[in-house]
């Protein structure tokens, strides 16, 4: 009786693992989905910035002073673009732990 006992909660934990597995699982899985979709979003942003550039040396052209740009986009890699805008929003008082 006592290893019916023993089995049952063998199994019930076994399973309770497999869901929490699955769950983790998928959790890896939208955090992959969100990293590709920002991918998206700072390409986006390159492509954007390119074209603010040519308008400025258009306006250079025609004797206009060029429009101040911001871009800690543009010259970083998508990781350290990821890591210096955590640290940004960590400097801004946005707390990104749990």
């Amino acid at each position: 009786m006592r290893r019916l006992k023993t089995r049952a909660k063998v199994k019930h934990l076994e399973l309770e693992f497999r869901r929490h597995e699955e769950a983790l699982l998928h959790c890896v899985r939208r955090i992959d989905e969100h990293l590709l979709r920002c991918r998206k979003r700072i390409d986006d942003y390159k492509e954007r910035f390119s074209i603010l550039i040519g308008l400025n040396e258009r306006l250079a052209n025609l004797g206009e002073d060029p429009v101040g740009l911001r871009s800690d986009v543009d010259s970083q890699s998508f990781d350290d673009l990821i890591l210096s805008r955590i640290e940004a929003l960590k400097s801004e008082g946005k707390t990104l732990s749990s």
